[in-house]
């Protein structure tokens, strides 16, 4: 900042001659500084400057004019001659700094605020990002952290939005986890992973995907990648039913696992010497899988047949302990099986 120290009538010459240990200082001298932008005070060093002339009363003031030439040093004018000398020794620093600030993933609009607000002169650039938002900055120019002029030009590069909105689905199934999950950011898919056991995949391998390749989805589209946990232990879950206490006759129990019939379970017994008898079967899954289990009963003596029990099996992907749901019980079905 250019800064003009100008001699006017405000204090003795007593006092300035008592500062700088010299005789008096005409009016008419003048003191050229220039200073980063701050207050300006006169210590003894800066006054020791000023050649002492006749004694009149002077003030100093300060007003932004000098030549640019000067920066850093002080300059002394003198009042009868014109001539210039000066003194390198000061150290003053001519431009204030800022830190430019991070306005990275800022909107445009925002950023531009920031700037001004810090005394920057704002100017917007494009540059094709498929990451960043349409009308969002990606960077600065300088950088942000480092230090510029105020009043200074800092470019903003800003987004024009995502060139391709629709993306092809690529063959995840045979990947390695770690390379499908790669290669689902690549193709700016969200991908969910699912576990599942398996003895002919190994574990950590892809098995199926919810999107058949080549199928053109939009951007940020979910799939589901299904993983193989390879061999794991099978889980085993207790499905316990008491037979009613009125059911009498000789019948035939199946058991339904997923649809298919359990044949080695199947079992046929008097219900007349069970009743309030419990009775149970053994489920078996894998973490995370959810099994059907369907209880048909049929009469020996009628043929009839009809569903005693549905329920489902929920086996905790954390392989924690698995629990049932009922979906169907009918306890009225051994006497209506039982009417001729």
């Amino acid at each position: 900042m250019k800064i003009k120290l100008i001699a006017a009538a405000v204090m003795s010459v007593a006092l300035l001659a008592s500062l700088c240990g010299c005789g008096t200082i005409n009016a008419a001298d003048l003191i050229l500084i220039k200073e980063n932008e701050k207050n300006i005070g006169i210590d003894s060093q800066t006054v020791s400057l000023i050649t002492p002339d006749k004694g009149d009363d002077i003030n100093v003031s300060a007003e932004p004019d000098f030549d640019e030439d000067s920066s850093g040093e002080v300059t002394y004018v003198d009042s009868q001659s014109g001539e210039q000398e000066s003194d390198p020794g000061i150290d003053v620093n001519p431009d204030d700094e800022s830190i430019v600030p991070d306005v990275s993933d800022m909107s445009v609009s925002e950023a531009e605020k920031r700037l001004k607000l810090d005394g920057f002169v704002v100017r917007s650039t494009y540059e094709e990002s498929d990451d960043i938002p349409k009308d969002y900055v990606i960077r600065t120019e300088p950088s942000a952290h480092e230090m510029a002029e105020q009043g200074s030009t800092v470019v903003l590069v800003v987004s024009p939005g995502p060139r391709y909105t629709v993306v092809n689905v690529p063959k995840f199934v045979g990947l390695p986890l770690n390379v499908a999950e790669q290669r689902a950011v690549e193709y700016h898919l969200d991908y969910r992973v699912e576990y599942r056991s398996s003895a002919d995949i190994d574990k950590d391998v892809v098995m199926e995907q919810s999107i058949e390749p080549n199928t053109r989805v939009d951007r940020d589209s979910e799939i589901v990648l299904t993983v193989s946990a390879g061999m794991t232990e099978l889980k085993s879950k207790n499905v316990k039913y008491t037979v009613p206490k009125k059911a009498t006759g000789e019948f035939r129990f199946e058991y339904y696992v997923d649809g298919v019939l359990d044949e080695s379970a199947t079992i046929q017994t008097d219900v007349g010497l069970s009743s309030g008898k419990t009775l149970s079967y053994t489920v078996k899954g894998n973490p995370g899988d959810e099994v059907n289990l369907r209880i048909a009963v049929t009469s020996v003596e009628t043929g009839k047949s009809g569903l005693y029990m549905e329920v489902t099996v929920r086996f905790p992907s954390d392989g924690g302990n698995a629990d049932y749901v009922g979906d169907h019980l009918d306890v009225n079905i051994f006497q209506i099986l039982s009417e001729s």
